[in-house]
């Protein structure tokens, strides 16, 4: 059920950008030029540098109707069912005992 939920997202996610990349002001070539000659690396740090200056102020950002149907059915999930989760601490940790066996 998760896999699915997440390729539900995943669809949806492409159906916003494309739809946002078709009603934007003002076109932008993708990828903007030069992108492609940058490192694997320097192309990540540029990404991560948009997406900075877009976090920057969360107030203009909209989240998608999709994200409120995901959050409506966890909290749901959670509500009949507080039990039967994970706490935050416990994953943590088992994440950091995955990084130390590598």
């Amino acid at each position: 059920m998760i896999n699915a939920r997440r390729e539900s997202g995943r669809r949806s996610a492409h159906a916003i950008i494309s739809r946002r990349a078709t009603i934007m002001s003002k076109p932008v070539p993708l990828p903007p030029p030069g992108f492609d000659d940058l490192s694997v690396d320097d192309q990540i740090a540029y990404v991560q540098s948009l997406w900075d200056r877009i976090a920057a102020t969360p107030d203009q950002v909209p989240a998608p109707e999709w994200h409120r149907q995901v959050l409506d059915e966890r909290l749901k999930d959670f509500k009949e069912n507080p039990d039967a989760g994970t706490s935050w601490d416990v994953v943590r940790e088992r994440l950091r005992d995955k990084l130390r066996q590598r």
